[in-house]
């Protein structure tokens, strides 16, 4: 039986980590500088065209660089969790050396979240409830993107009760911050700049704890197996 993550401590470390390695907010932060640069390629929806495909593809385009930067940030992460600290260079090492990994599964999760909220939003929060520890998966057991969404599939499915509280904790977490950071956009240039500062803290935060739930679920419900190597500097 999987046994519950103690949430208090577990966020406590997560703030403790990002605090110490501050550098864990870079990947957040470059994903939304580009999600940004993209975005002014992309025709603008209005009242006029209703232009629906361009405000879906600015969604997509945000979200799967988000999700590929939460996998940078994980194996980052994981090795501050290991020695105590992390650095750019292991970040730019897992982004380059891994990319025909996290690409395509941040296209899978992204384009499954995107979908899922543009249609009836539960089918979205389905698809991030299901796929919420395949990043981790992935930089912790050095999974291809298909194994990484079935190891996240199977952990969410023998810890669903745990999973929906980590997900419901930052759900609410996440509505809480958008509402106190909302008058920040009447703030020209700062305003946006404070937004992506506490966006990629929190998204930071939110990174290590989903490995610290992913870490403790799959070692509470995983069979025995020979011990892979994971995404890393080293590789």
């Amino acid at each position: 039986m999987t046994r519950a993550l103690n949430m208090p401590t577990t966020v406590r470390g997560a703030v403790k980590t990002v605090r110490s390695n501050p550098v864990l907010m870079v990947p957040t932060l470059v994903s939304i500088a580009l999600a940004i640069g993209v975005s002014l390629f992309i025709p603008h929806a209005t009242p006029e065209t209703g232009n629906i495909k361009g405000l879906f593809l600015r969604l997509v385009v945000a979200v799967i660089l988000n999700i590929y930067a939460h996998g940078v940030t994980a194996a980052m992460a994981l090795e501050a969790r290991k020695t105590g600290s992390t650095s750019l260079a292991t970040g730019r090492l897992v982004a380059t050396r891994t990319v025909t990994r996290l690409l395509p599964l941040a296209l899978l999760i992204g384009l499954s979240f995107s979908i899922g909220f543009m249609l009836f939003v539960l089918p979205g929060l389905i698809a991030a409830l299901m796929f919420m520890y395949a990043m981790p998966a992935m930089v912790v057991g050095n999974l291809s993107p298909f194994d990484a969404l079935a190891e996240s599939i199977r952990v969410v499915k023998r810890s669903l009760r745990q999973s929906l509280g980590v997900m419901g904790m930052i759900g609410i977490t996440s509505l809480g911050l958008g509402l106190l950071s909302l008058p920040l956009i009447f703030i020209p240039m700062l305003g946006l700049l404070l937004n992506a500062a506490l966006s990629s803290a929190f998204t930071a935060v939110v990174t290590v704890i989903i490995l610290e739930a992913y870490l403790k679920f799959s070692s509470d419900t995983a069979p025995p197996a020979d011990p892979v190597a994971p995404i890393g500097p080293e590789q």
